[in-house]
């Protein structure tokens, strides 16, 4: 299923002091434009960029307040089948603390069309969940492993994970991460994951967003990851001549120090041009710099 955001932005209403009129707040996300199709995508950015609440957008749970959002051709807000063909689960969604884990899953099993209870019953042993414990006596990684089997199970055609990774240790991301493949391609459909779990979210995705702020500032393919982000150091001059002269680099990051210099490169989406900077590296050092650390430089060299 295809999502449309065209100029979609999202700013709340609040009461002036002394009550005197409503105004809006400024724009927590947006003016986005952005079409999204089948495959997994990675929304990453520092706290406060906007992750929750463009996963709400996408999910229809939210109306923009400006522009429009449509899923599947159809406008995205409270509508019928784009909620029951959309999965949204995180971990500040929560349930009655008195709900049965087995029960948590026959709520969705009814909700959505598509559900697969034989594969909820599969992820639930795997995961090691009881199905009878109640939610409020779960660990918030059993938590998490509730949501996670909730957007596997529901095969709904936009599956959105909101920090899937909170909670769980590194085995049973693993876990996550097979099962996710797995799902999607025995049933290719659009998944989105808001982390902050960089390492890990580079080896499944097909797709990375950037957001800053409430602004969309990088989409970048996951084929442009493995050669698109350099460290590189030489000396001053040499790392200078190489700046001013190679077309269509950006410095995210530079640092000098007695006569030597190392910067973080971003050698943009186009491949041939990116080729022409590479040809140039022969006399400085430049190894190839990881998601983690490419998304680190593109917040504004803080983690996200």
């Amino acid at each position: 299923m295809t999502i449309t955001l065209t100029d979609a932005e999202m700013s709340y209403p609040w009461v002036t002091a002394g009550g005197a009129g409503r105004r809006r707040t400024p724009p927590v996300v947006g003016p986005v434009t952005l079409e999204l199709d089948d495959g997994v995508v990675g929304l990453v950015g520092r706290n406060g960029a906007g992750k929750t609440t463009l996963l709400g957008l996408l999910a229809g749970q939210l109306k923009p307040s400006v522009g429009t959002v449509t899923s599947g051709g159809r406008d995205a807000f409270d509508d019928a089948v784009v909620l029951e063909n959309t999965s949204l689960t995180g971990v500040d969604i929560d349930y009655a603390p008195s709900w049965t884990v087995q029960g948590i899953l026959d709520i969705f099993a009814r909700r959505y069309p598509h559900w697969n209870a034989a594969e909820a019953a599969r992820l639930r042993d795997a995961f090691g969940l009881v199905e009878t414990s109640t939610y409020g006596v779960l660990s918030r990684g059993q938590r998490t492993a509730v949501g996670i089997i909730v957007g596997l199970a529901s095969h709904a055609a936009v599956t959105l994970f909101d920090e899937p990774y909170v909670g769980l240790d590194a085995q049973t991301r693993r876990l996550f991460y097979r099962e996710l493949m797995d799902s999607v391609e025995a049933d290719p459909r659009l998944v989105v994951i808001s982390t902050h779990h960089l390492p890990d979210l580079e080896r499944i995705v097909d797709r990375v967003l950037v957001l800053e702020r409430g602004q969309l500032i990088h989409d970048i393919d996951a084929d442009d990851l493995a050669g698109r982000f350099y460290r590189i150091t030489g000396s001053e001059a040499r790392v200078d001549a190489l700046v001013s002269n190679a077309p269509g680099l950006t410095v995210l990051e530079r640092r000098n120090m007695a006569g030597a210099s190392r910067a973080v490169v971003d050698l943009g989406s186009d491949r041939a041009g990116g080729d022409v900077v590479l040809s140039q590296l022969s006399d400085l050092a430049a190894e190839p710099v990881d998601l983690e650390e490419a998304v680190v430089q593109l917040t504004g060299g803080e983690t996200p």
